[in-house]
């Protein structure tokens, strides 16, 4: 998206509000790229939704209106890297063979490649592990994936019961940032990607 696009300029203010620190303005967005989903992940994710709706309906009829609603949608963020980023694309819908490039190996994956569910956050800072073992490389760019995701039941890591269901398991839910880890990948719809310098 070119700059003084307006999705670009509310995808841009979205990101900056879920910063940790935004008065720090070190990172400076070099491109803002738009996610080409195939309609395979569409459905995908909208039969997540309606499966979450479903149990929430059938099993928390009294205590869980969001799950009911819309499968409690929220706008997460992945931080990670991406080493194919050249300047000209306007639009991710061919990936990269490079093994390094997380946002790409990410995105032909759907996320599955997460054993231990997929981590996203609140906040458009928070480095993952993963994003920290490459940045040091030649050619490597910052770049944090805009996620619409569906968090169906959330329940804290302290107090995960594991008689009960829940569809993520949240951290930090008292601190200025919460992580999340969803379990299925299924509930993660990437949506754009922000290069950042």
């Amino acid at each position: 998206l070119e700059i003084g696009d307006p999705s670009r300029n509310v995808i841009e203010k979205i990101f900056r509000a879920a910063s940790t620190n935004p008065s720090k303005q070190s990172r400076k967005i070099k491109k803002v790229l738009r996610v080409s989903n195939t309609t395979d992940i569409f459905e995908k994710f909208e039969k997540y939704r309606e499966t979450v709706k479903r149990r929430s309906f059938e099993q928390y009829k009294a205590g869980h209106p969001r799950s009911i609603v819309d499968g409690n949608e929220l706008l997460q963020f992945h931080v990670t890297t991406m080493t194919c980023y050249n300047g000209k694309r306007k639009i991710i819908s061919e990936l990269c063979k490079d093994p390094s490039c997380c946002v790409c190996r990410l995105l032909q994956s759907g996320f599955t490649n997460s054993r231990d569910g997929i981590q996203l956050s609140t906040s458009s800072d928070v480095p993952c592990e993963r994003a920290s073992r490459f940045s040091n490389r030649k050619n490597v760019k910052r770049a944090v994936i805009v996620c619409r995701i569906i968090a169906g039941r959330v329940v804290n890591k302290d107090d995960i019961n594991l008689e009960e269901e829940y569809d993520s398991v949240a951290s930090g839910l008292h601190l200025r940032s919460q992580c999340l880890i969803v379990k299925d990948s299924s509930a993660v719809l990437p949506c754009f990607v922000i290069v950042l310098n």
